[in-house]
Formats: structure tokens, C-alpha cells, sequence
């Protein structure tokens, strides 16, 4: 599979680095990533997710990279949300998640959290200037 078309539809340069260390877990087997058939059911033990590729995937936990809402405090995931009570990340004033545009690093209040990224349309408000006082 190739890894970078997974992120195509962020349609900004990703830093090297990053992809770099993406490419480095898929290789080591540390990062599996799935394009699902369907939409993933929880089964009332565990999220059960047919994939492309005709594999029946089961996990207690599932990250969806699919996209959705810029807006934070209306984002339903229990992954998000403990991230958000843990202090791991925080809203950008201009929509979705506060990372380092060079580096995708998550931040809270401009300092990084060391090996926390976010690839995709929830960042996409770093790329936005910030109005004062917002």
C-alpha cells in the first residue's frame, strides 16, 4: 500500500520528518492502515471493521482518520475528547486542533506535546491567521 496516499486528501505538504516516522511504523508493523468497506459497528465488546481488502478487522480501540467537523467542542469522539480532558490538545481560535504547521506536532498553549501529530482537515485551522482577540 502506498502510506502517503492515505493523507492525499489534505492536499497541504506534509514535513518529511513526519511521513518519515510514518513510514517507519507501517515498516516495523508498529502502524496498520485500513481503508474500510463499511462503516465500522461496535458489537458491544469491540469495534468490528471490514476493510477493502475483504479482512475482518476487531479492536477495542479505532481511530478514524475519515475527517468531519473543524469544531472541537461538537466532536463526539470519546478519543478526542479525552485528549482534550487530558490536556494533550486544544481548539486553534480558527477551527480544529492547535499543531505546529511545520511539524503537525499537537501543542498547548504554543508548546509542543512530544510525539502527538495530527494529519488532516482537524488542523487545518493553523493554516488560517488568527483574528486578535479571538
Amino acid at each position: 500500500m502506498n502510506h502517503g496516499s492515505a493523507w492525499a486528501v489534505w492536499r497541504h505538504p506534509i514535513p518529511y520528518e513526519v511521513m518519515s516516522r510514518i513510514f517507519d511504523a507501517a515498516n516495523d508493523g508498529r502502524l496498520h492502515i485500513h481503508k474500510a468497506a463499511k462503516a465500522p459497528q461496535w458489537d458491544g465488546k469491540q469495534f468490528v471493521l471490514e476493510t477493502n481488502a475483504g479482512k475482518t478487522i476487531k479492536s477495542n480501540h479505532l481511530v478514524d482518520g475519515t475527517s468531519g467537523t473543524n469544531r472541537i467542542s461538537s466532536i463526539g469522539s470519546p478519543l478526542i475528547k479525552n485528549l482534550v480532558y487530558k490536556q494533550l490538545i486544544e481548539p486553534n481560535p480558527c477551527g480544529g486542533i492547535d499543531v505546529n504547521p511545520l511539524t503537525f506536532e499537537c501543542q498547548i498553549k504554543g508548546q509542543p506535546i512530544s510525539g502527538l501529530y495530527s494529519i488532516g482537515p482537524l488542523n487545518k485551522g493553523v493554516m488560517l491567521p488568527k483574528k486578535s482577540g479571538v
